[in-house]
């Protein structure tokens, strides 16, 4: 395997790892990049696993749905990294427009219509003056984000339309 980011510069440190095997999470092996880009698994099963990717400051174009699958091969297989998604933007009271103190911001995803969101708080970031900036390194579909400020009413995102690897959201 060769991580590379999109204008095709090995990403040397990002961790690949054997995520599902024959629709089970049964296997263990996790390694990391050389200088090249590349890792190799000499004691792979002989047939298909999937596989998460990631480097701090990189997000993989994978969702959890669909993680790239490798079979054993002599030819090299290529994984792209984008840079994260760098999300920002103001929070203001809804009334008087003056930036709120301080503030939480969550994100999350919807996995099921019928279970409603999935918020990520190991991914709770706290924030000030009315502005934050927060990298996000994995690729959910759909996106959202819950804004918790004390005193509010709690404010989630419907499904945001990422384009690209900026997102100002006011």
């Amino acid at each position: 395997v060769r991580v590379v980011d999109s204008a095709g510069t090995p990403i040397a440190g990002a961790w690949v790892a054997a995520d599902t095997w024959r629709g089970h999470r049964s296997l263990e092996w996790k390694t990391e990049t050389d200088a090249e880009g590349r890792c190799v698994w000499t004691s792979a099963p002989p047939d298909a696993v999937q596989f998460e990717v990631g480097k701090t400051g990189f997000r993989s174009p994978y969702g959890l749905r669909d993680m790239p699958s490798f079979s054993p091969s002599e030819s090299e297989q290529i994984i792209t990294l984008s840079p994260a998604l760098r999300i920002h933007g103001a929070v203001v009271d809804a009334n008087t427009s003056k930036p709120i103190p301080t503030f939480k911001v969550t994100p999350g995803t919807v996995f099921k219509e019928a279970d409603g969101p999935s918020w990520n708080g190991f991914q709770t970031t706290s924030f000030a003056d009315g502005q934050y900036e927060m990298p996000l390194e994995s690729e959910r579909d759909p996106l959202l984000l819950r804004i918790e400020a004390e005193g509010f009413e709690p404010t989630n995102t419907g499904p945001l339309a990422i384009a690209g690897d900026d997102l100002l959201l006011d």
